[in-house]
């Protein structure tokens, strides 16, 4: 089992391992595949990236990998009604649903419980407890709930409901972006860290895959994983 430190290393390989897929960067996929698989021989996530990656796979063909997962129909009793499949990470599946209490529509990651421990049960419960602890400052992704429901195999399965962040990450738009929305994304970015900042939280693993675009194009800055 590997340990903390070991482990946010490999979801930080991983990530960017995904991220690599999405530029059709297979070098990149195969160099970080391959250290995760140094880390924790037999890790099925960066198998399965890293079998893509010598294929030669389409984006498509690999971004459409994950939806073979039986869809969930809602989270929390019904509250969360699933709409859609929004990608996946090292650690996390993501759907867009709707709450129908609040009427609004938001996004619950399901934390892939294989192969945590308490340690990293521990941290999923850290990142939402870090995100709540910012509030509600308008450059970092807003946190409403967290919670667990049982998978078909009666295992929790721990969620994060956070608001629903329509316009992607940073690391999807075409580059290179015009100096000046460069400089509108990096200045929200700069005031969400000094807003963490001044709450005594330090994220740690910033990147462009991990800052998200409201649907007016705000920076938001999320996954706190490893705050």
């Amino acid at each position: 089992m590997p340990s903390e430190r070991m482990q946010r290393q490999i979801d930080s390989l991983l990530d960017e391992a995904e991220a690599a897929v999405r530029a059709l960067e297979w070098q990149t996929v195969r160099d970080r595949c391959e250290a995760v698989l140094r880390l924790d021989p037999g890790n099925e996530d960066a198998e399965a990236l890293l079998g893509a990656a010598n294929t030669g796979a389409t984006t498509s063909s690999v971004a459409s990998a994950p939806i073979a997962a039986p869809l969930p129909s809602s989270f929390a009793a019904g509250r969360y009604s699933v709409r859609r499949f929004l990608g996946e990470g090292g650690r996390k599946r993501v759907y867009l649903a709707h709450d129908e209490k609040l009427k609004r529509d938001v996004a619950v990651a399901v934390i892939k419980t294989d192969g945590l421990d308490t340690q990293g049960l521990s941290r999923v419960q850290r990142e939402a407890q870090a995100m709540a602890k910012l509030g509600d400052q308008p450059n970092i992704v807003t946190i409403f709930d967290v919670g667990d429901d049982a998978d078909q195999d009666g295992r929790n399965q721990p969620y994060i409901v956070s608001q629903y962040m329509s316009g992607g990450a940073v690391d999807t738009l075409e580059m290179p972006l015009p100096i000046e929305r460069t400089l509108e994304i990096a200045i929200g970015v700069c005031r969400g860290l000094s807003h963490a900042h001044k709450h005594g939280v330090v994220h740690r693993d910033l990147k462009p895959g991990n800052v998200w675009l409201s649907a007016d194009g705000t920076a938001e800055i999320g996954d706190f994983g490893l705050a």
